[in-house]
C-alpha cells in the first residue's frame, strides 16, 4: 500500500509539473508571438514608403497570415475552456450534486477536448512562426535591398 501511495503522489507531481512547464511555455510562446507582431507592424509601418509594391504586400500577407492563424487558435482554446468551466460549474452548483463524480467527468471532457489541441499545437507554432519569419524576412531584404539600390 504505502508503494501504491508513492507511487500515486509521483504521478500527481508529474503531472503538476507537466501542466505548469506546459502552462509557462504557451504564455512565453503568446508573448514572443505578440511581440514579434507588434514589431513587425511597427517596422513595416516605418519602412512601406522604401518598399516596392510587391515586397509591402508580400511581406504583410505573410504577417497577416501569420496572425490570423495565432488568433483562431487561441479562440479555439479560449472557447475550448469556457466551455469546459461552464459545464463543470452548472453540474457542480446543482442542488445535490455529486461533486467527485462532476469531477471525474470534467477530467474525462479535459482530456477529450484538449488532445486535439495538444496535437495541433506544433504544427500551429510552425505555421505561425514560418509565415511570420518569411514576413519578416521579405520586410527586412526589401528594405536591404533598397538601401544597397541607394548607395550605390
Amino acid at each position: 500500500m504505502n508503494d501504491e501511495s508513492s507511487n500515486r503522489n509521483v504521478d500527481k507531481e508529474l503531472v503538476a509539473s507537466q501542466s505548469a512547464m506546459y502552462e509557462k511555455a504557451a504564455a512565453y510562446t503568446k508573448i514572443i508571438l505578440s511581440l514579434g507582431y507588434g514589431g513587425f507592424f511597427i517596422a513595416w509601418s516605418g519602412t512601406k514608403q522604401y518598399l516596392s509594391p510587391r515586397a509591402l504586400v508580400a511581406s504583410a500577407l505573410c504577417e497577416t497570415v501569420s496572425l490570423f492563424i495565432f488568433i483562431i487558435f487561441e479562440i479555439w482554446q479560449v472557447s475550448v475552456a469556457n466551455s469546459l468551466s461552464i459545464r463543470f460549474s452548472r453540474e457542480v452548483t446543482k442542488p445535490g450534486a455529486d461533486v467527485p463524480a462532476a469531477l471525474n467527468t470534467h477530467k474525462a471532457e479535459v482530456q477529450q477536448l484538449y488532445r486535439p489541441m495538444f496535437a495541433a499545437q506544433p504544427i500551429i507554432f510552425w505555421a505561425c512562426a514560418f509565415t511570420g519569419l518569411a514576413g519578416g524576412g521579405v520586410l527586412i531584404y526589401a528594405f536591404v535591398a533598397r538601401l544597397c539600390r541607394m548607395w550605390a
